[in-house]
């Protein structure tokens, strides 16, 4: 009984230590969610909202392990079969979400140049003559300091470049560096843009994956310590309750023997007859 108190209570105080790693990487996943989702947010008109999901979805499991988090300690502190029970549920949702999270990190990548070429050249060849088109390419261009889309040669075929002439590129070509309507080829950034943001998306989507499975592993180790919880209470409990059985059983038949034992003494006492004296007889 000694030796099954002091495993629970050992694997009481690990599924805690656990949980402490949980808030503390929970709040570390949605700092890398939050950034990576602002860092995106600068490339918004270029790709799709598809790969945006990762991030956001990795905010939302930062959010789902503080309050699960939060629910394994009060269970274990207060050893609740029933709350690890569903503590262990919740986190093996979290764990499987995780695992997407992950999968879908590492997906990012395929179909990644043709996407971004596909919407740059657009952006190009509407540059000029679309508000929204010029303003996100120049802030583009200007914030990471890139020109076209695999060099800025390629400005000279789209229709801005061809009224400019000699100048085919933009100003934003050129960085922060302030210049008249156009950039002078020799300031021009010689860099294009779809290199630049390829390596921002997959570093980030690497840091995402891996972030994801290693949150995940952690994970794992936790489910593992709450089933081993659950059933180091579910033994106590069921020892406790057979100690106590016993001491009832113990006191039943304790009691019994001495009520046969009380019984036993009456029945062999020989019986007192009180006999009168002759004189009392006489009277």
């Amino acid at each position: 009984m000694a030796d099954l108190n002091l495993g629970m209570k050992c694997i009481k105080y690990m599924l805690l230590t656990v949980n402490a790693m949980f808030l503390l990487t929970a709040t570390l996943i949605i700092m890398i969610g939050v950034t990576i989702h602002s860092l995106y947010g600068n490339f918004t008109y270029f790709i799709e909202a598809a790969y945006f999901s990762p991030a956001s979805l990795l905010i939302a499991i930062g959010i789902i392990m503080l309050i699960v988090s939060l629910f394994g300690c009060f269970g274990a502190a207060k050893e609740s079969t029933c709350l690890i029970n569903i503590f262990s549920l919740l986190l093996s949702l979290v764990f499987i979400m995780e695992i997407s999270a992950a999968i879908a990190a590492y997906s990012l990548p395929s179909g990644l140049n043709e996407m971004i070429s596909g919407n740059l050249n657009d952006s190009m060849q509407l540059y000029g003559e679309n508000t929204m088109a010029t303003k996100e390419l120049d802030v583009l261009q200007s914030k990471w300091i890139c020109c076209g889309v695999n060099d800025y040669k390629e400005w000279e075929n789209t229709p801005y470049g061809n009224k400019l002439g000699d100048d085919f590129v933009p100003k934003s070509c050129c960085g922060h560096s302030e210049h008249g309507e156009s950039c002078d080829i020799t300031d021009v950034a010689k860099s294009g843009c779809l290199r630049q943001m390829k390596d921002i998306i997959s570093n980030s989507a690497i840091l995402l994956g891996t972030g994801s499975l290693t949150v995940a592993f952690i994970q794992f180790i936790g489910i593992v310590f709450s089933i081993m919880l659950a059933k180091a209470i579910r033994q106590a409990k069921t020892e406790r309750e057979r100690r106590r059985w016993e001491i009832r059983e113990q006191m039943a038949n304790a009691y019994s023997q001495m009520e046969r034992h009380h019984g036993k003494t009456l029945d062999n006492t020989t019986p007192v007859i009180y006999v009168p004296s002759i004189g009392q007889t006489q009277a």
